[in-house]
């Protein structure tokens, strides 16, 4: 593996504070409470819930002002040994400009979430601090997430390496390879493109993952994707879920030939079907930190530094 100096935020002890904040959408009392219930009594857990994370404004989580407030709160004390975020949605297009990261830098701790996240990550990820794709608050309660939420807790908490296995399909371009992980949700990293928080660079390994976004969409992203040259910078591609993408049938293709199309002209490794991003079982991708994936047989086997 490279030799990028990467920070990896402190791994959690029982009785830590951290904090649960809403920066994008909306979420409801008994979800939110259900979940930060988890977090106390699975993971030892002290939960400080932001103070407006259950305000409504129109489809967000408060107004832009609330939302940042309860995360700027949250990057800033250095008592707060993780964020939570209670789920995605839309909203951090918003604000996310206008974040001082300063004195996160000076006590990085680690960021969860996904979806809309994915612009959270982009930002943290450029500062070379290390943050975790993962499910979210208000999921935490829900039947379908109780097998996911152990290795969460490993991931955030455990000693000792941390990675797992995924299945190889016959349409994968499998061999070993390592690098920088980056990515998350699709339409949120071709959001960024032309910004600063648009960062991949030579050598790294790129994780997407969609939902409801039609077909045709999905194809004009990853085109542009490939016209930003990073489809010549990375080293593999990790596909994730690929959830409730309507008009396949239309295009003539499924998405992920649409996915094995584009990007076949590359010399990068391809994974197919890895359980992460908007479906259970939802694994932990460690995001912005150094990651090997080895394939072995039937299997491949994804090591995260740390």
């Amino acid at each position: 593996m490279s030799q990028l100096r990467i920070m990896y935020p402190p791994k959690l002890q029982p009785g830590d504070m951290v904090r649960c904040i809403s920066p994008s959408g909306t979420v409801s009392e008994e979800a939110l409470s259900e979940g930060e219930k988890i977090l106390s009594a699975h993971f030892g857990l002290i939960v400080k819930r932001g103070v407006h994370a259950l305000e409504q404004y129109g489809r967000f989580a408060g107004t832009d002002r609330q939302r940042l407030t309860d995360l700027q709160e949250a990057l800033n004390d250095p008592d707060c040994k993780a964020i939570f975020c209670s789920r995605g949605g839309y909203g951090l297009s918003r604000i996310v400009d206008q974040i001082d990261w300063s004195r996160f830098q000076q006590h990085p701790k680690w960021l969860i979430g996904y979806s809309d996240i994915t612009l959270l990550h982009l930002a943290i990820n450029k500062l070379n601090i290390a943050s975790l794709h993962a499910p979210m608050v208000k999921s935490y309660g829900s039947p379908e997430a109780e097998s996911s939420l152990p290795l969460l807790r490993y991931f955030l908490m455990g000693n000792g390496a941390k990675s797992y296995s995924f299945p190889l399909n016959q349409y994968d371009k499998p061999f070993r390879v390592s690098g920088r992980m980056i990515g998350g949700n699709l339409s949120m990293l071709l959001h960024a493109v032309g910004s600063e928080l648009f960062d991949i660079r030579d050598g790294d390994i790129l994780c997407l993952e969609e939902v409801a976004e039609p077909a045709y969409k999905v194809e004009r992203m990853l085109l542009q994707l490939a016209r930003t040259g990073a489809f010549e910078k990375i080293r593999a591609v990790l596909l994730g879920y690929m959830t409730q993408i309507e008009g396949q049938a239309e295009m003539q293709e499924e998405i992920t030939a649409i996915v094995r199309k584009i990007v076949e002209p590359y010399p990068l490794a391809l994974f197919h079907g890895l359980p992460f991003g908007h479906e259970f079982p939802h694994f932990p991708i460690v995001l912005g930190g150094q990651v090997e994936i080895i394939p072995d047989q039937a299997l491949a086997y994804i090591h995260f530094s740390k």
